[in-house]
């Protein structure tokens, strides 16, 4: 018989399960998108020659990291990443395609512990802002500047907007179950303001939109990824009582729907922050 500490423990393991699986899915869609979008894995912004030790931190699943690894083996590639389950899937990863030049670290990003005298020519954040809350994210960014001895590339996703009533729909489930564990989405304003509070210098916001109307490259990524995610968003919009089981199979019908129609329309913003270490700072050692 099951007791009720093994009940809540067993529902605990099922929550983290759904979780980690929502971000899997998530970052890999936006990994995707992001690349064709800047036709790589830096944006424009970004001197890639003058980079070669980079850390991407909350790297979640690894993709970005062994996709840039890969693309060029004279790379030292590190991601830190805090929660276990998606730094074991990060490890097997590189297990998998056998990265010798990708490295993965289970720890906080906002305590960060490097060789003595170990500095990053480049610290990569995205979607930060959607997995720490905002003491813990300035935290990250003074941190990213004692490490970082060049530049900071943070990419935060805007509003997704679309006329569609289904979508907005689970859309705005989304940001409430985000909402409800301290999450939040950081304007291009605000990402400059933090940067610059945290001590980064020569700060520049880039906004772009993303087109995601049927007919465009990203249309069937944005189809594919928002049906998957909302299979697996039901669970936990249940567990908040946001809606019965009921309501989120007629919605997921409604959101099929309106994805398969070849009048879909959608556009996302994408928020492309850049900043640099003070050129007088100290870098010695750690």
């Amino acid at each position: 018989m099951q007791t009720p500490q093994g009940e809540g423990n067993q529902h605990r393991a099922v929550h983290t399960l759904v979780t980690n699986t929502i971000w899997i899915i998530l970052q890999t869609y936006v990994h995707v998108l992001l690349q064709y979008h800047m036709q790589g894995l830096l944006p424009g912004l970004i001197d890639d020659q003058k980079c070669q030790n980079i850390l991407d931190m909350l790297c979640g699943a690894g993709r970005w990291v062994l996709d840039l690894a890969h693309s060029d083996p004279g790379l030292q590639v590190e991601g830190i990443e805090s929660n276990k389950g998606l730094y074991q899937y990060a490890l097997a990863g590189r297990t998998v395609q056998r990265r010798e030049n990708a490295h993965f670290i289970n720890g906080s990003p906002a305590h960060i512990r490097t060789r003595r005298g170990h500095f990053y020519d480049l610290v990569h954040l995205r979607f930060a802002s959607l997995r720490c809350q905002e003491e813990e994210l300035l935290a990250m960014l003074r941190e990213g500047l004692r490490i970082g001895k060049g530049q900071i590339c943070w990419i935060e996703a805007g509003e997704l907007e679309t006329p569609h009533s289904a979508c907005t729909r689970w859309y705005s489930l989304l940001r409430t179950l985000l909402q409800r564990e301290g999450r939040h989405l950081c304007t291009g304003a605000q990402m400059v303001r933090h940067l610059h509070e945290a001590g980064w210098r020569d700060v520049q916001h880039q906004a772009s939109i993303i087109d995601l109307s049927a007919g465009t490259p990203g249309y069937h990524l944005f189809a594919r990824d928002w049906h998957w995610m909302a299979l697996y968003l039901a669970p936990l919009a249940q567990h908040w009582n946001l809606a019965t089981r009921e309501e989120l199979a007629q919605w997921h019908r409604d959101l099929t729907i309106e994805l398969l129609s070849p009048q879909f329309q959608a556009r996302w913003t994408l928020h492309t922050v850049i900043g640099k270490v003070p050129l007088k700072r100290d870098i010695s050692g750690t």
